[in-house]
């Protein structure tokens, strides 16, 4: 008994002892396997290594190196925008411009791709677009002066239209300012859809403008406001007071080829080659924005607005005024010539005189009923059968308003808007006089009742 407890006890020992070996025995094979793959891994890399330096490749890299380390910009180094926006996009790193100079593209206009268009603005586009006056609801401010008195009114110019320049930004001029402006929106102008003029200084659309296909600069400081209001576009950054000549150096850096925009479009390059490109690929319009459909449109809108907004403000302040000066101030007849409505006899025959019988309706929530007689006149003007000495349906007031009208034309001493028809002048006239008759009675009313009380 003693000796089976004694060999048990032995064979316990060794089955411990072995599994020990047991247990070394695989952490040394899989040590040494390890040091053979990190050996072999060294050996492959000394040979690499002995290749650079035999094909003299050190030099390359050392070079490469050197130019990385001493670049102050990706442009540098051979990337495109595109390729820079795709790594600042990847690592969540704003884009920034530079000041540096960019060379020009010198490509020829040969294809719709070859054009960019640059919208400079002071106001931050949102929900990725540029928003038209009329749909935005801008509002403006404006003194009016009629008689000796200053009207305050606040009014909507009714523009539904968005402009561009064409591969560079808007030149300021006589009819508008664009300089210190801190905002600009840049977009290929295969992206934008809905296009209807085509000018090198001014192109424009009907409507909105998506531009989530472009980009919009401004100061560094507020790309992450913006970004947040614009999601999908890209929003680029820049150090300085205004968006003046950067947006040029964008153009370039998109790799468009840039050009001066003057008064009237590009100053240094043949207008024309862009012309017949966009004439042989498009059905769009060409020329300037002043003349077209849109623009009278606009202009007619704008002023009805104005006007009744001048109209609340009378009434409101329940003016009197001299009628007949305050008819000409208005049409830039009188002595206050800084302010004239801008409606022509086009406010009568747009949209086949719907727009005019539209408005004719709203005057009725002031109180005013626009007569017959005034589309008797129309109707009249249009068929060159205006006599005022034979035209027995016009009021005396009115014919005697219009008669010194009819002999400044004939004695050729009419000042400017001497090219205003009858009709413009008898409605605004007219339109005065109900206004002032109203204030009358609101007056009357008001001393009436003091009276009582």
């Amino acid at each position: 008994l003693f000796l089976a407890r004694s060999h048990k006890k032995e064979v316990k020992e060794y089955e411990l002892k072995k599994a020990e070996y047991d247990r070394k025995k695989e952490e040394q094979e899989k040590a040494l396997k390890e040091y053979t793959e990190i050996k072999e891994e060294l050996e492959n890399r000394l040979k690499e290594l002995k290749t650079i330096w035999e094909n003299n490749d050190l030099d390359g890299i050392k070079k490469k190196y050197e130019k990385i380390k001493s670049a102050s910009n990706f442009m540098e180094l051979g990337y495109n925008f595109e390729q820079i926006k795709e790594i600042f996009s990847k690592n969540n790193i704003p884009l920034v411009l530079n000041d540096i100079d960019i060379p020009n593209n010198e490509s020829s206009f040969d294809k719709l791709e070859d054009f960019v268009l640059v919208h400079k603005t002071k106001y931050v586009p949102t929900n990725n677009e540029i928003k038209t006056t009329a749909n935005s609801n801008a509002t403006y401010d404006r003194q009016i002066i009629i008689g000796d008195e200053v009207v305050d009114i606040n009014y909507n110019v009714i523009r539904n239209t968005v402009h561009f320049a064409v591969n560079g930004e808007v030149g300021s001029h006589f009819y508008g300012q664009w300089d210190g402006l801190k905002y600009a929106v840049i977009i290929p102008f295969m992206d934008v859809p809905n296009i209807v003029n085509f000018s090198t200084g001014d192109t424009y659309t009907n409507g909105n403008v998506d531009i989530s296909k472009g980009y919009i600069l401004c100061p560094v400081d507020e790309v992450e406001k913006i970004k947040s209001k614009n999601p999908n576009v890209t929003v680029v950054g820049y150090r300085g007071k205004s968006v003046d000549g950067i947006a040029n150096d964008f153009v370039k850096l998109l790799g468009y080829k840039y050009e001066c925009v003057g008064k009237y479009g590009w100053d240094n390059a043949d207008e024309n080659v862009a012309i017949r490109t966009i004439s042989s690929k498009t059905t769009l319009k060409l020329g300037g924005h002043a003349g077209t459909i849109e623009s009278f449109e606009e202009s007619e809108y704008t002023s009805v607005s104005l006007l009744k907004a001048l109209i609340e403000k009378m009434l409101e302040k329940r003016m009197q005024f001299d009628l007949v000066g305050a008819a000409d101030d208005l049409m830039g007849l009188g002595k206050n010539r800084e302010f004239q409505l801008g409606f022509t006899n086009r406010l009568f025959t747009l949209h086949d005189g719907e727009f005019f019988k539209n408005f004719v309706e709203e005057l009725k929530n002031y109180g005013i009923v626009i007569p017959s007689y005034i589309f008797r006149l129309r109707d009249a003007e249009n068929n060159n059968k205006v006599n005022l000495d034979k035209t027995d349906f016009i009021p005396r007031d009115v014919k005697d308003y219009l008669e010194k009208y009819n002999l400044g034309l004939k004695s050729g001493n009419l000042n400017r808007r001497h090219g205003l028809d009858f009709t413009e002048k008898a409605f605004v006239y007219e339109l005065l006089k109900q206004v002032k008759e109203i204030n009358k009675e609101k007056i009357k009313e008001q001393e009436t009742g003091r009276s009582l009380n």
